[in-house]
């Protein structure tokens, strides 16, 4: 049978969805993944810079009658996204590789097309971001796309044009997804100087001017946040209608320019980052076409070569600088240069060695067996199950106060708002309190909360000047900040349940200092001084938890929310130790040390539990 490229592009989409649909996440996951969810069900305003274009996608896939849950239908969505990138990735190498390599005869040229994308699609971090929901499945499908024509731009002869205006166009409409868009600039800028450099200069200027407006139109989708955020959706992170100073501070990430070009030590962390996991998007073996093929393209095109070249760098220099912990998808660009070069070191391997190219299926399937266990996400409910014990464990209308948004507040955002799970429970996010518009959604979401509007108004008054880039007193403003956070305790504290997370306790002393703090399930509650009430942990069930756990993943998060699961248990473990429950203590010292076998809290509290 004959493979021509469209075959090639189907072939790779569908065999990569199927293998993503086997290792998908069956429920949310870390970090924004609930609060992005909940976002595009409601059709409301995520968090910066707003990701207007996902959100809008994402609300007309939920709107489908799909037979699965809200979440597991977006998850899917990303493996969906990420699979379709696979397929445009195999056009441009085909593309590529008929253009720029005569030697390849049609069968070959294919197999080399299908061998790079599907190496793409099982390569470590694209595979991460294909099985649950966030931004960057889409990002993938539009840099991908952006890049596929502008290479047509470049090699077409008599449609140079068009092929620009295509690109430019989707350039824009990418910016209103993911503002690392900007990455593909450099690339692009030296592709139009070559496409235009027969014309003269008022003809140059014209159609960089054209490219342009066509950028900005695109980009206008932004202009869609304000106009959702006015109808006041249950999900309006930033409040973007309140004026444009509010818009902008949102749309252009404002709050994360802290985090750029931090200094050197930011710059080696990401690049030891970088150094570590880019083995695994190509099966170690991987090194050998690309730098056989880097040398071969340089050959064969210096402008593509270079192309490739800038847009690798624009990645490396801007992501390396970037001090976030989940820096690994701002690498995916560069990782598609890689491949690009790896397309071509395998067009090499072709001419030198043509007997053996059916030899090359083995980088795919290498790559596939490689990642196939840290990638299955199929059991892992972690994050779910994190979340289900600790707010299990809470009484009726309690009020919790917590900042661990990675492990279950995001989480919990979706499981409340969407599936109207525990809507009795109030959660105050202690950190987005820094915001002036979370102020306004706790009002929205919790009315019944009471609050002293003094505490709020002051605070509020310091944290505009701040938003607002105005003079602020950053002593003023914390004092202030905790005023406000103890007034909210005080005035609900004899009607309502209160509760804390361990990380409140531990980044902030002041908050309820006149109250102990005794543990129940995965938060403590506040209880008047001396008072010292039994502990339970017949609701703590951790099988489900533990199901999700693989051996020898060193993924931040995971590591991060098995290390605080298994902490709570030790502190309930320990607190049952001094109130004389040596049973309940037992029982929570084993389910501590089945999630983490290495906490040394937990295997002091078991021996001392020897003598009781």
């Amino acid at each position: 049978m004959k493979i021509n490229n469209k075959l090639v592009f189907w072939i790779v989409t569908l065999i990569s969805l199927a293998i993503y649909i086997l290792t998908l996440n069956p429920d949310v996951t870390y970090t924004d993944s609930g609060e992005l969810a909940g976002a595009c069900v409601k059709l409301g305003v995520a968090h910066p810079t707003g990701y207007p274009l996902f959100i809008l996608i994402g609300h007309l896939w939920t709107l489908l009658p799909l037979p699965f849950s809200k979440i597991y239908s977006l998850n899917l969505f990303a493996g969906i996204l990420t699979a379709i990138s696979a397929g445009i990735f195999s056009q441009s190498i085909s593309i590529l590789l008929a253009n720029l390599d005569k030697e390849l005869n049609e069968s070959n040229l294919n197999l080399i097309a299908l061998t790079t994308s599907l190496t793409y699609s099982f390569s470590l971090t694209v595979w991460q971001v294909a099985n649950a929901i966030e931004v960057y499945s889409l990002h993938l499908l539009m840099i991908n796309l952006v890049i596929h024509f502008a290479i047509k731009s470049y090699l077409s002869i008599d449609q140079k044009q068009k092929y620009l205006m295509i690109t430019s166009l989707l350039l824009g409409i990418s910016f209103a997804n993911h503002l690392t868009t900007v990455l593909l600039l450099p690339g692009l800028f030296y592709f139009i100087f070559k496409i235009e450099k027969n014309l003269k200069l008022i003809s140059r200027i014209k159609s960089f001017g054209i490219v342009i407006s066509l950028v900005a139109v695109g980009g206008t989708l932004y202009f869609l946040m304000p106009i959702i955020s006015s109808t006041n959706p249950e999900f309006n992170w930033g409040m973007v209608h309140r004026g444009m100073d509010k818009f902008w501070y949102h749309a252009l990430g404002k709050q994360y320019q802290v985090w750029m070009f931090t200094g050197s030590e930011a710059f080696v962390e990401n690049l030891i980052k970088f150094v570590k996991i880019l083995p695994y998007q190509f099966a170690f073996i991987g090194f050998i076409p690309l730098f056989l093929g880097s040398y071969f393209l340089y050959t064969k095109s210096k402008d593509l070569f270079y192309f490739t070249s800038i847009l690798i760098l624009s990645c490396t220099l801007y992501s390396f600088n970037y001090s976030i912990h989940d820096i690994e998808s701002y690498f995916l660009l560069a990782f598609i240069g890689f491949f690009i070069f790896i397309s071509f070191g395998l067009a090499l391997i072709n001419l030198k060695f043509k007997k053996f190219l059916f030899l090359i299926i083995l980088l795919p399937l290498i790559t596939l067996i490689l990642n196939y266990k840290e990638c299955d996400n199929s059991k892992d409910y972690m994050v779910s199950e994190y979340t289900k014990i600790l707010v299990d464990n809470l009484e009726p209308n309690a009020v919790i106060i917590s900042s661990q948004w990675d492990y279950w507040v995001s989480a919990f955002w979706y499981k409340q708002r969407v599936e109207n799970y525990r809507k009795d429970v109030i959660l105050i996010e202690k950190e987005i309190l820094r915001r002036t518009w979370y102020l306004k959604q706790i009002q929205n979401w919790y009315p019944t909360l009471k609050n002293n509007s003094k505490e709020i108004g002051s605070f509020n008054e310091q944290l505009e000047l701040f938003e607002s880039n105005k003079d602020y007193d950053p002593v003023q403003i914390q004092t202030r900040y905790l005023l406000m956070i103890n007034s909210f305790i005080e005035k609900n504290i004899l009607n309502r349940p209160i509760y804390l997370t361990l990380d409140v306790m531990q980044t902030e002393p002041a908050i309820a200092e006149n109250y102990d703090k005794i543990p129940f399930g995965f938060a403590f509650k506040l209880v008047p001084k001396g008072t010292q009430p039994k502990s339970n942990i017949e609701n703590i069930h951790v099988e489900k938890f533990l199901a999700g756990i693989k051996l020898g993943d060193e993924n931040h998060l995971a590591v991060g929310i098995r290390e605080i699961a298994s902490l709570n248990l030790t502190n309930i473990a320990r607190y049952a130790i001094i109130t004389n429950q040596f049973e309940v203590a037992r029982k929570a010292v084993d389910m501590s040390l089945k999630i983490d076998n290495k906490n040394t809290m937990a295997i002091q509290a078991k021996e001392l539990l020897k003598n009781k």
